[in-house]
């Protein structure tokens, strides 16, 4: 089969009707819905009119692996654009061996989620990221105390521009560059097509998330899915993976590859 790659999701552009069937089973998971309940859910969308059958880009990796033991060859055309290099020059002095190592890890992926325990430094991890790939970033969490002081570190290390901050109350853009804003506030004017909120995530080159266990709920994922042009794309959490709801799947799907 093959598979135009894009930043949200990958689209399946020529396949058998075998293929197609098993991409719809094999893009399918159980969540829990109530105590002791759960329900099957689909990520493949087998497309209407027009637009080709597809799937959350951060599944693509899981779709190469499973498909040749299934006898089906993955050909993919990698259809983003990427926004900015790397800035050789930025200065990261201030980060741990380890926090540094991070970064550059980061940057060889371009997608991931990245695990870091209580006190390991994601907010430095995140600004380093900002600085280090000359961009427009949306950093994103679940209190709007992250956001402020995202915003206050980014201020004191980043590249001298102001940062922006979207939540509890305060829609200030700052200068474009690196923006702190919450779910909460983002999402109820995703929904609603809301033209302003629309033209600034339209122009977000990375997304960074705090907690990126959150991105398997609607709210961030509906953020994450309204950055066309995001090309980089990482999650910040200690405990990545382990939603007892069993919808980790969502986060992954999200952000990596």
């Amino acid at each position: 089969m093959w598979i135009d790659r894009h930043n949200v999701r990958c689209a399946v552009v020529q396949s058998t009707a075998q293929e197609r069937a098993w991409l719809d089973s094999f893009l399918r998971f159980r969540a829990k819905s109530g105590v002791g309940a759960s329900k099957e859910q689909k990520l493949y969308h087998p497309g209407e009119g027009r637009a080709p059958p597809s799937f959350p880009a951060g599944l693509l990796s899981l779709v190469e692996k499973g498909a040749p033991a299934k006898g089906y060859e993955v050909l993919v055309n990698d259809r983003r654009v990427r926004p900015c290099e790397p800035d050789e020059g930025a200065d990261l002095a201030w980060l741990l061996p380890h926090q540094l190592a991070g970064v550059e890890a980061c940057v060889a992926a371009t997608r991931g989620i990245v695990k870091v325990a209580t006190s390991g430094g994601k907010g430095e991890l995140a600004v380093a990221l900002g600085k280090k790939l000359p961009c427009r970033w949306l950093f994103g969490a679940h209190r709007f105390a992250l956001i402020d002081d995202i915003a206050r570190r980014w201020d004191a290390r980043g590249d001298g521009s102001r940062a922006g901050r979207l939540g509890g109350g305060v829609w200030d853009e700052g200068d474009g560059r690196f923006i702190g804003a919450t779910a909460q506030t983002l999402a109820p004017r995703i929904r609603d097509r809301d033209p302003a909120t629309l033209a600034l995530l339209s122009q977000v080159d990375g997304v960074i998330w705090d907690e990126i266990h959150t991105a398997a709920g609607d709210q961030v994922r509906a953020v994450f899915n309204a950055c066309p042009r995001a090309y980089w794309r990482f999650g910040l959490s200690g405990t990545p993976l382990n939603r007892s709801d069993m919808r980790s799947i969502l986060s992954v799907a999200s952000t990596e590859q």
